[in-house]
């Protein structure tokens, strides 16, 4: 898989570092460490979703809008607001598991190629964000277009080639 460019992790990444950080049963400390490891967490979950292209970002937007408000930990929040912002960003993963979340990054990648005004930097951000979403859905054996034989190579070949097609049709990444 590409790595991403920008320093941006990919969303199902950060998405799932956070669910296993909220499943952690320690507290936060009273000196405000693990509360401050959290907001990091948030900035780049907040950073990677406002990376996203404009069709993915479209198919989540009332999700991440609804969730925020029950991401923003305080210093003394308890196992139970932990699990449920917990659950809520379960919710955002299960939609980025969907063979629509794999299309729109899809036709993200063509768009990127498609515009001569976009970054190499851009493209290869596409191109990981795609790959990404595939890998996941395909590990997950969930509604990815992806064929039974491709999910058990565990998908990349279909990766692959999405990301050759989609410089074969938006011709080469500008630059």
């Amino acid at each position: 898989m590409p790595e991403s460019p920008f320093g941006v992790i990919d969303s199902v990444s950060v998405v799932r570092e956070a669910i296993a950080w909220l499943s952690d049963r320690r507290a936060f400390d009273e000196r405000g460490q693990r509360l401050r490891a959290w907001n990091q967490l948030l900035d780049d979950l907040t950073l990677c979703l406002g990376e996203l292209g404009r069709e993915l970002r479209d198919e989540i937007p009332p999700l991440v809008g609804a969730m925020a408000p029950t991401l923003e930990l305080k210093e003394d929040a308890g196992p139970a607001e932990r699990m449920h912002a917990a659950a809520e960003l379960e919710k955002l993963l299960d939609e980025l598991d969907t063979g629509q979340a794999v299309v729109a990054a899809w036709h993200d990648l063509l768009a990127a190629y498609r515009d001569e005004t976009n970054t190499p930097e851009l493209c290869d951000l596409r191109e990981s964000q795609l790959a990404a979403l595939a890998s996941y859905a395909v590990s997950t054996g969930s509604s990815c277009p992806v064929s039974s034989g491709e999910r058990s190579r565990g998908g990349e070949t279909r990766i692959r080639a999405a990301v050759e097609v989609a410089r074969r049709v938006g011709a080469k990444p500008p630059g």
